[in-house]
Parts: structure tokens; sequence; C-alpha cells
């Protein structure tokens, strides 16, 4: 049986630091909101695995609708003028084809690094949306229903198969913590709007606001005219005693305005 190489540290194995590793983990456990989901993302989660911008998106990746987040760890623009979330759209469902196709093994690519050798997804993809490289990685449901996928771009400082063992190990709570934060979140939106006596469907309005839908899309959504989803809107203001849709999905308990400034954009998708 081969013996374990020496690697002048012993918490150090294939280039990864298991220590910290295990520290972010651990930091996770502590994350219950959505700011400290940012600060955790741009403490510890960047020290393991370095990136520009993180992107979550999820829903039914199968069938491709889903909703998207991209997190700015400094407050940056998206590379390539992705401000309206069409491109970016448009971006995810080629790299979700290609995580499919690759048995959702996670992903990394550099523009100088050549393209998948199963679908040929690569440089043509992301040079003309100003990436120069991505890391993707996600939780699938089975028969690759609804789930969760992460894309980092920038940071890549590394091989690109030592970048592929740092999504395997970190994705994975990743995605368990920005869940419990979603979970705690709509727990919280749930009883503020039951103690408001907010209808089925008020509250179910409320959920697309929240996801930065307009009125006109909830419309198509729910299967309603932009004008009864106006007069939801107007009665869920009068119940919950706000001015506008912004202050109410805060107050349901939704990432406020100030914990996602700078830090959380919600994408139209």
């Amino acid at each position: 049986m081969p013996k374990a190489r020496a690697t002048g540290r012993n918490d150090e194995i294939g280039g990864i630091d298991y220590g910290r590793y295990c520290r972010v983990v651990d930091a996770s456990l502590a994350v219950e909101r959505r700011n400290q989901f940012f600060q955790w993302c741009r403490d510890e989660l960047q020290a393991f695995l370095p990136h520009g911008v993180l992107i979550g998106i999820a829903g039914d990746l199968g069938r491709l609708n889903f909703r998207t987040e991209c997190f700015f760890e400094y407050g940056a623009s998206l590379p390539g003028g992705h401000e309206n979330g069409k491109q970016l759209k448009a971006f995810l469902a080629a790299l979700l084809k290609c995580w499919r196709c690759n048995d959702q093994a996670p992903l990394v690519f550099s523009v100088e690094g050549g393209g998948c050798d199963v679908c040929g997804f690569g440089e043509d993809e992301m040079a003309p949306q100003g990436f120069s490289d991505c890391s993707a990685h996600g939780i699938a449901g089975p028969d690759h229903g609804y789930g969760t996928f992460f894309l980092f771009l920038g940071g890549l400082d590394e091989e690109a198969q030592r970048r592929a063992r740092r999504l395997a190990l970190i994705v994975p709570h990743l995605y368990a913590t920005l869940n419990r934060v979603s979970r705690a979140e709509r727990q919280a939106g749930q009883a503020l709007a039951e103690g408001k006596r907010l209808s089925a469907r008020e509250i179910e309005i409320m959920r697309w606001v929240g996801a930065g839908k307009t009125n006109q899309e909830i419309a198509n959504i729910l299967n309603l005219s932009p004008y009864t989803v106006k007069n939801h809107l107007q009665k869920i203001l009068r119940k919950l005693n706000v001015a506008n849709r912004a202050q109410a999905s805060a107050k349901l308990g939704r990432a406020s305005s100030t914990e996602r400034r700078g830090a959380v954009r919600v994408l139209n998708s």
C-alpha cells in the first residue's frame, strides 16, 4: 500500500489547506442572515476560493427556469455589460448544459486554457462576455431537476484540477449556508405576513417582488392581469403600512435594501 508523501504541512493535501477548509465550514455554521452570508463570502470563502464575483442560481436547472442572484465582492459591476441579466442568463444556460453533459462535475475554464472536450464550451462563450475565467459547480436533485448552481468569476490563480477539488469541497457548504439564510427569510416573512393577515395570493406576489420581478412579470407567472397584481400590491402596502414595494419586501424579512446594497443584486430572469 503506498504511503502518503509528506508535504511539509500536516493539514495540506494536494495543494489544498484543509485546516483553512475546516475554518471556512465552521464559520459558515454561524451564518443566519443575508449580511452575514455576504461577510462570510468576503472573508472565509474568499480566502479558500479567491473570486471576484459570485453568482448563484436556483430553480429548475433541467428546464433552465431559474432565479439569479449576483454577489458582488467589492461592489464592482459585472464585466461585459450584463446589468439587465439577459446576456448573463444565456451564458449560464450554456454553462449549465456543459455541467450536465460532464455528469455534474466541477467546471473550470479560462480563455487561455481551452474548452470542454465534450460540448466545446469555452473561449467562444466566455470572451464575448468579457469573462477571463470561470469556475462553476452545483447541487441538483434527481434527474437534473430543481437545484442550485454557483458560478465564480475571476480569481483563478491555480491549475484547473486543484480549483475543481476546491469547488467539490466547498459548494455543498455554500449551498447549505445560502439555503439556511433563504429559509430563515421565508419563515420571517411568512410569520409577519400571517400577523398582518396577508392572503395566500398576496404572500405569493411578495415572494416574486422579493425576487426582483416587475408587475408585468408577476402577472405572467401567476396568470393574472397587471392591473390585478397592482391592486394586490396596493392592499399589501396598506396592510404593512409602508410606502412602496421595496419597503414591503424588506419588512417581510427578505434581504433589506441596506444589506443588499453593494452585496447582492437580483437580476431579472
